[in-house]
């Protein structure tokens, strides 16, 4: 049986490894089912292993699962219809704000219903995607003096904290602390302020503030080259089911696209691409330098062997023919192998779909 292994020590050294990094508080990224390791169990977790108190979703159903778990949820997207607010209200969540009739509706709610709501104010710094304009201080500035409403802290959002330069950064950094320092010249506390997300994490400290937010990081799964001591988090498993001995010229796989070279011992294994093999996000061309830099890649593939690689009893295998829907074949010529066993392929959870269970392990 296909199943995607994961050593909860590597996330637990991870998130140890990013705390003792930063200095700073760290919040985990729970998004997309925590990156498809499985939000409520990460969450349980760092919880009992690291007594971590405070955790992030993209949308507001995620939270709503995490609602039974002793921990303050911050929602990062920023709702405006009555029914999800007083929804975030009632469960107990942080909620994002990022407007001043929002924040009016949200504290009327809590007032009517006997609580106090946990807020945090978004602030657009560059992203284009929710917050406040710094330039409206006025109104972000009122917030905090709402009755019903408890503001916990304030934040940004880096848009390329993976480029080589920082400049952008830079910028966002500058903004996002016009608006931090002129609240506490007027004589109010802005609460938790953070701005890294994982890649900002790596990009020196000035950066980390209060807290740091961490999702790609957690997985030790990042767009950029670091040598932090980050481990890779999960591996999808296979088995060999089959295997066949076939000649010189064979043809292997759909589209008759792939002969064989020479005499191979050729494995079946049970995984394929409706178990997350070579399933990969579609290009953005939004500019020319990106799509020169897709066709620099696609040019490079003709001087390479980009094949799927897997391991077989601590052997490189790679995939000959095309990857099927349900089934790889392997060339595991000179591999001290038999049916039944396992085979271990690098792959990000987030491309594991989640009718491939998650298997949990200690070592």
């Amino acid at each position: 049986m296909t199943e995607f292994v994961i050593n909860t020590n590597d996330i637990i050294h991870n998130y140890n490894e990013i705390s003792k990094l930063t200095g700073a508080l760290v919040i985990p990224v729970l998004k997309a089912d925590c990156y498809g390791l499985g939000a409520k169990y990460v969450c349980r977790l760092l919880s009992d292993c690291c007594g971590v108190s405070m955790f992030a979703v993209s949308r507001l159903e995620e939270a709503l699962r995490l609602a039974d778990i002793p921990a303050d949820i911050l929602v990062l997207s920023c709702y405006h219809d009555d029914a999800s607010l007083q929804k975030a209200v009632d469960a107990g969540l942080t909620v994002s704000v990022d407007s001043l009739g929002q924040a009016k509706r949200i504290a009327a709610y809590a007032e009517q219903k006997g609580v106090t709501a946990k807020v945090q104010i978004k602030i657009d710094t560059g992203f284009g995607r929710f917050g406040f304009m710094p330039e409206n201080f006025s109104d972000i500035k009122a917030v905090y003096s709402l009755d019903g409403i408890n503001v916990r802290g304030i934040f940004s959002h880096f848009s390329a904290s993976f480029d080589k330069s920082t400049k952008s950064m830079d910028r966002q950094l500058e903004k996002f602390l016009s608006v931090t320092e002129r609240l506490k010249d007027n004589g109010i506390q802005p609460g938790i302020r953070h701005i890294s997300n994982s890649c900002a994490v790596l990009r020196g400290g000035k950066y980390h503030l209060d807290a740091v937010r961490t999702g790609s990081a957690l997985l030790g799964r990042l767009p950029m080259n670091t040598d932090a001591d980050l481990k890779k988090v999960g591996f999808l498993q296979a088995r060999i089911i089959d295997i066949r001995n076939l000649k010189k010229g064979s043809n292997i796989g759909y589209g008759n696209v792939y002969r064989l070279k020479r005499d191979t011992r050729v494995a079946v294994i049970d995984a394929g691409s409706h178990d997350g093999l070579l399933i990969g996000k579609k290009y953005d061309t939004f500019r020319l330098i990106d799509i020169m830099r897709y066709g620099y890649g696609v040019f490079k593939m003709l001087f390479s062997d980009n094949r799927l690689c897997v391991t077989v009893n601590g052997k490189k295998a790679r995939a000959v023919g095309r990857v099927a829907l349900t089934h790889t074949m392997i060339d595991v010529t000179g591999i001290d192998c038999k049916c039944g066993d396992k085979v271990i392929i690098d792959i990000s959870p987030l491309n594991v779909p989640a009718s491939v269970e998650r298997k949990y392990i200690n070592v």
